[in-house]
């Protein structure tokens, strides 16, 4: 009796141990993740609504090019069926952030964007929302309707030099299949 008490409470020491262990390594890795939530429109047509998401994917997709690690929008939508919110929640900056900290990420990524006439101003910030939340930068940038890749590049790359990150070099691509691989993207991982 006693020899197999000791096995058993030998065996739930190791495993605490081992289990503390991989925690000790995983979560350094966690507070490396960014999360980069859909920028909100302040003004323009609801029919552009979907810029907000695509801006997100295509900033996800310049961390990830870089070798950032980043949680994606795929997980956030999970986030928001378990939870259960509208598809789309309108998130304040300040419920991002919390957010942000609640799944673990040491970056929040988050923005507001305008289109007014054929033009689109976009507004990101990034915050480090573990202990005391410290901004990392503020950037704005804007661009014509018609170069929306234009407009991810402006904001991702002193998002990558704030972050230390190696931009990739962007790939040449024409504004339209630009606009529909965002489109696309966004209606395969709507937020």
């Amino acid at each position: 009796g006693d020899g197999m008490r000791n096995e058993n409470r030998m065996s739930m020491v190791l495993r605490a141990g081992v289990a503390w262990f991989v925690l000790s390594l995983a979560l350094p890795l966690l507070a490396q993740r960014a999360v980069v939530f859909p920028l909100t429109q302040k003004e323009g047509p609801p029919a552009v609504e979907w810029i907000g998401t695509g801006l997100a994917v295509a900033l996800s997709d310049t961390l990830v090019d870089s070798g950032a690690l980043v949680l994606p929008v795929a997980d956030l939508e999970s986030y928001f069926a378990q939870e259960d919110l509208i598809e789309r929640p309108k998130l304040s900056t300040v419920a991002q952030i919390a957010l942000a900290k609640q799944l673990g990420a040491g970056t929040a990524v988050c923005g507001q964007f305008w289109v007014t006439g054929s033009t689109v101003r976009a507004e990101l910030e990034a915050f480090s929302p573990e202990g005391d939340l410290a901004r990392i930068g503020q950037w704005q940038a804007s661009s014509p309707l018609s170069d929306l890749e234009g407009l991810a590049n402006a904001l991702g790359a002193p998002l990558l030099q704030a972050l230390k990150r190696t931009p990739k070099t962007p790939r040449a691509v024409k504004p339209e299949a630009f606009e529909a691989f965002i489109r696309g993207r966004s209606a395969t991982d709507p937020v």
